[in-house]
C-alpha cells in the first residue's frame, strides 16, 4: 500500500558513506538480535514484560491483528554495508506513527547520523499521511557512548 511512497524516499545516503533503507520485519528483527546488547540496555535489565512461552498460543490472534497495522522498518548501514542502527515503529491511530526503537552503534554516535535520518524519515511519515509522531524516551534505554 506504501510502497510507491516508500521508493520515493528510500535508501537515501544520509551523511557521506552512511545509508538508510526500508527492510522487511524478519531482517530488522536478525539485526536487533545480533546487534542489541551493544546499542540498547538489554531487556532484562530494564524490567520489561518478556511473554512467557506457554502464554504464546493464547496471543496468537492479538499478534495477527498487530501485525496488520502499518509498520516501518528501517536499517543504517555504513560504508561497507554493515548495519550500525535502526528505526521501527507503527500506526498508533489514524493520525499518529509511534516510533517505537532507534538506535545508533555507540562508535557511530554524535556523527549527526540519527538528525539526518529524521530529516528524511519525518517527510516521509507526512507524506504517507500521518500527522503526529510520537515516542518514549527513557534515561536507562542506551548503552554509554564508546
Amino acid at each position: 500500500m506504501f510502497e510507491k511512497t516508500r521508493e520515493r524516499y528510500f535508501p537515501v545516503e544520509l551523511i557521506p558513506g552512511i545509508m538508510a533503507e526500508a527492510v522487511d520485519q524478519q531482517t530488522i528483527a536478525a539485526v536487533w538480535a545480533e546487534l542489541s546488547d551493544e546499542m540498547e540496555t538489554p531487556f532484562a535489565n530494564l524490567g520489561l514484560y518478556t511473554l512467557p512461552g506457554e502464554q504464546r498460543p493464547r496471543s496468537r490472534l492479538l499478534r495477527e491483528v498487530h501485525g496488520r497495522l502499518h509498520h516501518e522498518y528501517i536499517l543504517i548501514y555504513n560504508e561497507v554495508d554493515q548495519p550500525v542502527g535502526w528505526s521501527y515503529g507503527l500506526m498508533h491511530d489514524a493520525i499518529t506513527f509511534f516510533m517505537s526503537r532507534s538506535a545508533i552503534l555507540p562508535a557511530y554516535r554524535r556523527r549527526g547520523i540519527y538528525s539526518a535520518f529524521l530529516r528524511y524519515f519525518l517527510p516521509y511519515l507526512q507524506a504517507l499521511g500521518y500527522q503526529r509522531v510520537t515516542s518514549n524516551h527513557m534515561v536507562t534505554n542506551r548503552k554509554r557512548d564508546a
